[in-house]
């Protein structure tokens, strides 16, 4: 569902929040995945998570997070029925998306970190104003919240984990990477590069 031109010649977005709830009719359900909404409406992840976002506070939808991710329901199906607990409406929004263990109703490590990613964010800079900042703290977001999962990484993993959180921002993964995600990385006491040329990073809580 590509965008169109409106009549300033500006892009118009034609995914609207009711094509949006569609996709539960044509997914398996009960939980749906930004990267379901994206495909389907042939849309970018940003825009999915955006439109699903609008939903969660409009009350149509009911949330979750499962380790790193987030999956989405209708509001008139109970947390319960499938097995989530009822704390659904206070996880946190998150980067990408995967159905792996959403059944589960276990807390996921950064939610138990001491580590506080929003203060994080908060403090550091990235490049950009306005939206394209806020994305790209997103791409930070998910790199934290990958370290913090697993203590340490390679920088090609986590390269791959900030594109699939913004891909929209810049050209491609090693620019988001070198000219956002590093720089982010490098204002946060916590996080520690390993080696000459930075092939891996840790978190110290």
């Amino acid at each position: 569902m590509p965008r169109e031109h409106g009549d300033s010649g500006t892009f118009v977005e034609t995914v609207s929040l009711e094509d949006v709830l569609g996709v539960f009719d044509v997914v398996d359900g009960p939980v749906i995945l930004s990267a379901d909404v994206a495909g389907q409406l042939d849309c970018s992840r940003e825009t999915a998570r955006r439109k699903l976002q609008a939903l969660y506070e409009r009350g149509d939808l009911e949330r979750r997070k499962v380790s790193r991710r987030v999956v989405y329901w209708e509001a008139d199906v109970t947390a319960e029925t499938m097995g989530y607990d009822e704390t659904a409406r206070d996880a946190p929004q998150d980067a990408g998306d995967s159905i792996e263990g959403t059944r589960t109703s276990t807390a996921s490590s950064a939610a138990e970190s001491t580590i506080d990613i929003d203060a994080i964010l908060s403090d550091i800079e990235v490049p950009g104003f306005g939206e394209k900042a806020e994305a790209r703290k997103t791409a930070v977001r998910a790199v934290l919240e990958y370290l913090v999962d697993h203590k340490e990484a390679e920088s090609k993993t986590l390269k791959e984990i900030a594109w699939e959180a913004d891909s929209e921002t810049y050209a491609n993964a090693r620019s988001l990477w070198s000219n956002a995600v590093v720089k982010a990385l490098h204002q946060i006491p916590e996080v520690s590069s390993a080696g000459e040329r930075q092939s891996g990073w840790s978190i110290d809580e």
